[in-house]
């Protein structure tokens, strides 16, 4: 009677399945700010490497040009600056009345043709973005007017304070654009933000790569993780942090990984296990950690966990 009894135990209490699943990376794409010509390329497909190595530059000529010519920017600016303490000379005065007339003269044009462009959009002549750009145009020359005044003003009053403070705030701007060209500069030469394996080369040195464009995929072992898919049913035995081992072909014997996701939705198993115990189960997706040795395992490659990290579900109480 035991006997039977048994038997028919072991039909609800089957060995689990073993755990397939496989590996997956979550990729760095790695490209530049900006859009550029590639004039090197310091690694190849396959490549590993460390943090701060060199992977790829652009060509750097704009870039080089746009720091000089701010560079030259500042030292105009600073000349202008020390040149205020001497006072404003006839010359100088008379520099600022041909600006303010320029000004003035700019404002008229503007002014005429934004009369203009109303007229002729009321009358349905013209688009309305003429009438925007007229607008547009009328009080960038009504600034630059006041501008102008202002400084004319200030050459007659002698405000010393007022010019040297305005001044300052422009060589303030001329160096924050000194700031940004050498931002610009170095953009132009990329290095590894992590240790890691050069997966996918796209761009080769002479062509140009688009601004948003991986120019190659990066894989950091932290970034390598074992997913796999556990049946409904068993799920519950797991919980993050768990370790558990895994074997694969070609692996070290010992691996192990810890559990960092437990999918929340249940789903069937995925074409890519499909297999005659699992092909009609309902399964979660795991997701876990290589505890070591993550440089020898490549995405996409099957690995099996030992189904003896499922706690069997008590059948025991079934039998009382």
């Amino acid at each position: 009677m035991e006997t039977i009894l048994a038997g028919i135990l072991s039909l609800f209490v089957a060995a689990p399945p073993v755990l397939q699943g496989y590996v997956e990376g979550d990729y760095l794409h790695i490209g530049p700010v900006t859009a550029g010509e590639l004039t090197e390329l310091s690694v190849g497909e396959g490549d590993r490497v460390a943090q701060g190595d060199p992977l790829f530059a652009q060509d750097t000529t704009q870039a080089e040009a746009a720091l000089s010519a701010a560079g030259e920017a500042l030292a105009e600016e600073e000349a202008r600056l020390a040149d205020l303490d001497k006072g404003k000379r006839p010359e100088e005065m008379a520099a600022l009345a041909s600006r303010l007339v320029q000004a003035r003269a700019a404002l008229d044009l503007s002014s005429t043709e934004l009369a203009r462009a109303k007229s002729l959009v009321a009358r349905g002549a013209a688009p309305r973005e003429r009438l925007d750009q007229a607008e547009r145009d009328f009080e960038r020359d009504q600034a630059f007017l006041d501008e102008q005044t202002q400084e004319y003003d200030l050459g007659l009053k002698g405000a010393r304070k007022d010019l040297v403070s305005a001044q300052r705030a422009v060589i303030a701007q001329r160096r924050a654009e000194i700031l940004r060209a050498e931002k610009d500069l170095a953009d132009r030469r990329r290095s590894a933000p992590a240790g890691g394996r050069v997966v996918d080369i796209y761009y080769r040195v002479g062509e140009v790569v688009p601004q948003g464009a991986p120019v190659l995929t990066l894989l950091p072992p932290d970034r390598v993780k074992v997913v796999f898919f556990v049946p409904e049913p068993n799920v519950g035995a797991l919980s993050l942090g768990q370790e558990v081992p895994f074997s694969c072909d070609g692996c070290a014997a010992g691996q192990t990984a810890k559990i960092t996701h437990i999918g929340d939705q249940v789903e069937y198993t995925p074409p890519v296990l499909y297999s005659v115990k699992f092909r009609a189960k309902l399964v979660v997706r795991v997701e876990a950690k290589p505890t070591g040795g993550a440089l020898a395992l490549h995405p996409g490659q099957p690995v099996d966990l030992d189904p003896a990290v499922l706690k069997t579900a008590s059948v025991e109480g079934k039998t009382q």
